[in-house]
């Protein structure tokens, strides 16, 4: 064997050795690992014989992709890579990542192809080179802390090879692309190959980011968060920014922000772009995105969220129900099935007087009796319809008081009437004094179901106020979603003193509501009153990227403020800072507002109103007759006696 085979073969062994040592100290705890090459090494075999993984060979570029998504799916959480193009296999594992199920921080390690022995071998090398400084360049690497490139550095024949681990810094304000060598491996002097130092390859670059610069992707909203850059000095503050700003010192970052004031919380496309918050967060302009984010299932798909520490219950403040009109109270002591039942012992009485007083005439006793009397009452239907509507308003049948009145069944008949009604005009005259004493009003919107039996819209600035509602399928669901509206915020201002439009707001957990300053205090004094019931609840997160590597300290800090019990006391002093408590204080006694109380009141004209068309009513009929009775008269045919 020449010099040049020897010193390829020992390169290679030397590498593959790296390989293994790499693999088992950093991968060997992951569930899987997944290796790619370009072709047969004997690094591959040393790093499949210490760990289990999907293992490829690259041929075709679509299978490739499927593959590794594949196992991106099976929490294949290590990634090494042999491949002389590094650069379009980080683009492919970002793009794969927005398409995987499975949510982690990836580590990365890329290991040389070729062993620089030969000038094309050389020529090759120093292309996988350039490709790593490319690689650690990219703009992929702000979210890739963990990643390891190996390769060899420039020799002499006559020197020992030496494998340099390299990475990118990840920390620091302007730094945090610069290129850091971690280690060299290299053959000792006893014959043996290692590290010259030591050093740890994967180190938590997150714990400390030196004023590495984080893009918060947020917009005010309040009391969520409220940015105010032209203020000065500018205005950052919000249950959520005091998060961000939290997680900023507590991992040493400075703290930037990303705001699309238009768009607010804006969409996810189906080509991962979008506009928004979400936009900014899926397009990986921006490291987190908050502002009264739900856990949308949709917006899933493209994103991640943290652990939730918000809890809101999404309502509206909707019209208030108006007084009933004055024509209606008459009607109002009985409900339908009391007049129902009413309008039936009408029918009763005239029935019985009718059939008691048929009967009477069969009888031969009473025959007499009648005729001596000579009266010819209660014969026909319409005599008896008559006395029986008498009869209702405690009007006893003129004959009944003279002399002449009947003797017989119908004289007891029309005692157990007389009583029968007696009781039914003094509940309604009961009823009635209480109608006249309080008002009555319309049927208020309280729950769920009386908002969609109302038919009145429900609106707001932005579609993610139904995003939670989108896959509902059940018809209340599904109707509530088509009374949903979008609109301006001087329209909703507008709309807020017609009473013709809910408003959606939030019920925090504290408390206290997020209100947007289209619904001011004497809108909700005059016009509105907060439901009852939540139109549905959410909890609220933060969104990053998927494989974020900030979530798991995101995490930990959510689970030690909400555990200390800031987050309420955050609510409670961002809302008296930063939101008007005049109109909280009238969202929370719209139900119980001074306007509604109208108690005992004068009697005014409204109160009779109803009994003065009924006059009305009556007068006119009673014209209407006698017009009637008049032309009939001048129609009909006379005979000369």
């Amino acid at each position: 064997m020449n010099n040049y085979e020897k010193n390829r073969n020992n390169n290679e062994v030397m590498m593959s050795h790296m390989a293994r040592e790499i693999s088992l100290k950093y991968f060997s705890n992951f569930r899987c690992v997944l290796l790619v090459t370009e072709k047969s090494h004997n690094t591959e075999d040393y790093i499949a014989a210490s760990i289990d993984g999907y293992r490829l060979d690259i041929e075709d570029e679509q299978l490739v992709d499927n593959i590794i998504l594949k196992a991106l799916d099976e929490k294949c959480h290590g990634l090494i890579f042999q491949v002389s193009d590094p650069v379009a296999m980080v683009q492919a594992v970002t793009r794969l990542s927005r398409r995987s199920l499975a949510r982690a921080n990836r580590r990365f390690f890329f290991i040389p192809v070729d062993v620089p022995t030969t000038e094309v071998k050389k020529d090759r090398h120093a292309k996988y080179s350039r490709a790593v400084d490319q690689v650690l360049a990219m703009r992929e690497m702000n979210f890739f802390p963990d990643l390891v490139m190996a390769r060899f550095e420039a020799q002499n024949a006559s020197s020992p090879a030496r494998i340099e681990l390299v990475t990118h810094r990840f920390v620091g304000e302007t730094s945090y692309k610069d290129q850091v060598v971690l280690d060299i491996w290299t053959e000792r002097s006893d014959g043996s190959a290692g590290f010259v130092r030591g050093a740890d390859l994967y180190p938590d670059k997150v714990a400390n980011l030196m004023g590495k610069r984080l893009v918060m992707a947020t917009f005010t909203y309040r009391p969520y968060s409220i940015v105010d850059m032209d203020a000065e000095p500018p205005v950052f503050d919000g249950t959520e920014t005091r998060i961000a700003l939290e997680f900023c010192k507590k991992l040493n970052a400075s703290w930037g922000a990303s705001v699309d004031a238009e768009n607010e919380w804006g969409e996810i496309y189906e080509n991962d772009t979008g506009n928004g918050i979400l936009g900014a967060v899926a397009e990986d302009r921006a490291e987190l995105g908050y502002g009264a984010i739900y856990l949308w299932n949709y917006e899933y798909h493209f994103v991640d969220y943290s652990v939730p520490y918000i809890r809101t219950g999404i309502t509206c403040v909707a019209p208030r129900p108006l007084p009933l009109p004055g024509w209606l109270t008459p009607i109002l002591p009985f409900t339908l099935t009391c007049w129902a039942a009413v309008g039936a012992s009408v029918i009763a009485a005239a029935l019985s007087l009718f059939l008691v007083t048929k009967a009477t005439d069969i009888n031969i006793l009473y025959a007499e009796l009648v005729s001596v009397a000579g009266s010819q009452r209660y014969t026909s239907l319409g005599d008896c319809a008559f006395n029986a509507l008498g009869l209702l308003v405690l009007q006893t049948p003129p004959d009944e008081r003279r002399s002449t009145r009947l003797e017989g069944p119908n004289r007891h008949v029309l005692v157990w009437l007389t009583i029968m009604f007696l009781l039914i005009t003094t509940s309604y005259g009961s009823g009635l004094a209480s109608i006249l004493t309080v008002p009555r009003f319309g049927h208020p919107i309280e729950t769920v179901p009386d908002l969609a039996a109302s038919n009145i819209p429900w609106a707001a600035t932005h579609p993610a106020w139904m995003f939670s509602l989108r896959e509902g399928r059940d018809p209340l669901t599904l109707h509530i979603t088509s009374q949903f509206r979008v609109m301006k915020s001087e329209d909703m201002e507008r709309h807020s003193f017609m009473g013709d439009t809910a408003f959606s707001i939030e019920r925090l957990p504290a408390g206290h509501y997020a209100i947007g300053d289209y619904i001011t205090e004497k809108a909700v004094s005059t016009k509105l009153r907060l439901m009852n019931q939540d139109l549905y609840y959410e909890y609220v997160p933060t969104m990053v990227r998927k494989g974020s590597p900030y979530i798991v300290r995101l995490n930990k800090l959510i689970h030690r403020l909400m555990d200390s019990g800031l987050m309420l006391k955050w609510e409670e002093q961002v809302v008296s800072a930063f939101l008007p408590m005049r109109v909280q204080r009238a969202v929370t006694q719209s139900r119980r507002s001074s306007s509604d109380d109208h108690g005992p009141t004068k009697l005014q004209y409204r109160h009779i109103e109803g009994s003065l068309y009924l006059l009305y009513l009556g007068i006119l009929a009673s014209i209407l007759a006698f017009i009637g009775e008049l032309l009939c008269h001048k129609c009909r045919p006379h005979t000369s006696l």
